[in-house]
């Protein structure tokens, strides 16, 4: 257990509430506090709200704990990144015996309905280890930012989707459903994903989980740090043990949204180092050979500097080529297959 620092305010409600909300803050106390109003004003349901601090520049603790009664506050000594910062908060929750976790992004808040319909679907569906509700833009009513995913494979690994997806926005035409794995990003919703369902990846963004599947899947794989792709990664884990994840569109939250393909070094580095990354540890060895290679190096490194070098973007160029060449110095070391089973 990584060197942390605890604090905590009111009573201990650990005999009603069985459900952990847990939120990682690194320097947004602004966004922070926003999360946090929404989830107390949560209906029909008992739950407890831990925060867990990446070591933000200013300690938020005495902030948070002065505005909000009850509110566990975590506060590291260093910042582990979304896998290592959640997975302590993720450890909170199993010493402490909550039945299940809400992993919530702190750029996200949350309808008032949005955990009693999770905590509903989590009774009646006995079979589900992870479930997610349709999440809008923020401050938008109907245009949606994720409605489940039901290939992270094509969404994320393969040059098709993102080509099918810029040809269709620049005919300024919907994703055809056939195609549409992203589940209606950026689309307004008129109903085309109201149906509750089994998917393959919820986005860590909204993750209502069963506590006791960590103990079967493990944790989050730290390896994926600071962030990108350890959400995939334990969805693809929760699968493999023959559990499902479902999408539960009566629960509603928001998020921001923001660009992945901005002209920034650091970003393009880890989503290209830990994309191929999870590529290596989750795909079988003749998916990767005769499809994720040959799409990556024809289609998807192509089109990458196509638009890096339409736009000038130097710095995504940069980062790419650097995460892939991190993967070939650390298949020299460990091996090109990797099984991830993370403790």
């Amino acid at each position: 257990m990584k060197n942390v620092l605890i604090d905590k305010k009111g009573t201990d409600s650990r005999d009603f509430a069985k459900i952990l909300a847990i939120i990682l803050n690194w320097n947004e106390l602004r966004l922070t506090r926003r999360c946090i109003k929404s989830l107390l004003g949560q209906k029909n349901v008992k739950f407890d709200i831990l925060v867990v601090d990446n070591n933000s520049v200013v300690n938020p603790t005495d902030n948070i704990i002065s505005e909000f009664s009850n509110i566990h506050v975590i506060r590291n000594k260093e910042n582990y990144g979304v896998a290592g910062g959640r997975n302590i908060g993720i450890h909170f929750a199993i010493r402490n015996r909550y039945k299940y976790i809400l992993l919530f992004d702190n750029d996200a808040y949350a309808d008032k309905g949005m955990l009693s319909h999770l905590l509903k679907a989590a009774v009646f569906n006995p079979d589900t280890a992870v479930f997610g509700p349709k999440i809008f833009v923020d401050g938008t009513t109907n245009v949606i930012w994720r409605a489940g995913c039901t290939s992270w494979k094509w969404t994320y690994l393969h040059a098709g989707f993102e080509i099918i997806y810029r040809f269709c926005s620049l005919l300024n035409k919907k994703m055809p459903l056939f195609f549409d794995t992203s589940r209606g990003a950026n689309q307004f919703d008129k109903g085309q994903y109201d149906n509750e369902e089994a998917i393959v990846f919820q986005i860590g963004c909204a993750q209502f989980i069963r506590t006791d599947i960590f103990e079967q899947v493990g944790r989050l794989d730290e390896e994926f740090s600071p962030y990108g792709s350890e959400d995939i990664d334990f969805c693809a884990r929760v699968l493999r043990l023959g559990w499902k994840i479902k999408y539960i569109p009566n629960a509603v939250c928001w998020h921001r949204d923001g660009s992945c393909r901005k002209d920034d070094y650091n970003r393009s580095f880890f989503n290209t180092r830990n994309i191929l990354l999870l590529a290596r540890k989750n795909l079988h060895p003749l998916y990767l050979a005769l499809l994720f290679i040959p799409d990556f190096i024809f289609l998807t490194i192509p089109l990458i500097i196509i638009e890096g070098l339409f736009f000038r973007q130097k710095n995504r160029l940069k980062g790419v080529f650097s995460g892939i060449k991190w993967n070939l110095a650390d298949i020299k070391n460990r091996g090109f297959l990797l099984r991830n089973v993370p403790k």
